[in-house]
């Protein structure tokens, strides 16, 4: 599980992707959950972070998928269509279940 939160847009989203992708990398489970509760914002650039992170999991046969959406964030995620690609839980409870089973 990895916290997600404050705000992400064109300044800040590729520093977040670098550290997401360091921990994504070095992760030996076999799912990863982003937890947005917190997150207040998140531009093309930072969905675009995401959907690298969700890619590289998937390259490794792991689970991926994102829970807690703001409804801010929760609409910018359905207008990409990343709903669509990336599994989207209500909370990170719904989300552990789903990809421990």
């Amino acid at each position: 599980m990895v916290d997600v939160a404050g705000h992400i847009d064109g300044l800040n989203a590729e520093e977040f992707q670098a550290g997401l992708n360091e921990k994504v990398r070095a992760y030996e489970g076999s799912a990863v959950i982003l937890d947005l509760a917190t997150l207040t914002y998140i531009s093309s650039a930072g969905l675009r972070a995401i959907l690298v992170t969700a890619k590289i999991l998937h390259a490794k046969g792991k689970k991926f998928a994102i829970c807690s959406l703001s409804e801010t964030v929760g609409s910018m995620v359905k207008t990409a269509g990343f709903d669509k690609v990336i599994d989207v839980y209500g909370s990170s409870s719904e989300a552990v279940s789903a990809v421990t089973c």
